[in-house]
């Protein structure tokens, strides 16, 4: 399991260098109808999910509310 959580930090890390800019801000869009966001939609949802596992209930929220704003039709990856 441990493992499996550091591969998600790195790849959560990784996204959130590609999405922010220098000062960290979320884009004002990111579709999950647009093919190139879904891995990183993918990402930080898994990542809010597994905090929210952990008791970590205000980050988790915390990236749940962003890529709601990012993402307005709501389309998330059904699993």
């Amino acid at each position: 399991m441990q493992e499996a959580e550091n591969v998600l930090d790195k790849a959560y890390n990784q996204a959130i260098k590609i999405i922010t800019d220098n000062k960290c801000n979320w884009p004002d869009i990111m579709e999950w109808d647009w093919l190139r966001n879904r891995y990183i939609i993918r990402t930080l949802l898994n990542k809010a999910l597994l905090l929210w596992q952990k008791d970590k209930n205000e980050e988790s929220l915390s990236i749940l509310r962003k890529l709601l704003r990012t993402n307005p039709l709501g389309l998330l990856p059904t699993f």
